[in-house]
């Protein structure tokens, strides 16, 4: 018995840009690199208060907390300057904020 190949994708070449078939003997070409000033730069700024009344393990736990938090419910926001939040510790208080701010970085 013969094994038949299958083929996955068109059985032609594809320019990437306009996803249409090249002409037979076309070269390949690739998409013009994206300039870094396309989209701006931003920054993520997280300002949390930790008290120094509270022991170190309580400390590291809660700003443990907060980073897992916070890293986990990012892609709810879109990461714009000016979107931030309020942050909070286990007991609900308010303990600091997060923003996305423009990067004053070149």
């Amino acid at each position: 018995m013969k094994r038949l190949k299958e083929r996955i994708g068109p059985p032609f070449p594809l320019s990437r840009a306009t996803d249409v078939p090249l002409p037979p003997g076309a070269p390949r070409t690739r998409r013009p690199a994206r300039s870094r000033r396309e989209a701006p730069l931003v920054k993520f700024v997280l300002e949390v208060n930790v008290p120094d009344t509270e022991p170190a393990s309580t400390a590291v736990r809660e700003l443990s907390r907060v980073l897992r938090y916070w890293g986990g419910n990012l892609h709810h926001y879109a990461l714009a300057p000016g979107t931030g939040e309020t942050v909070y510790d286990s007991a609900y208080r308010e303990v600091g904020q997060w923003t996305i701010t423009e990067s004053t970085d070149s």
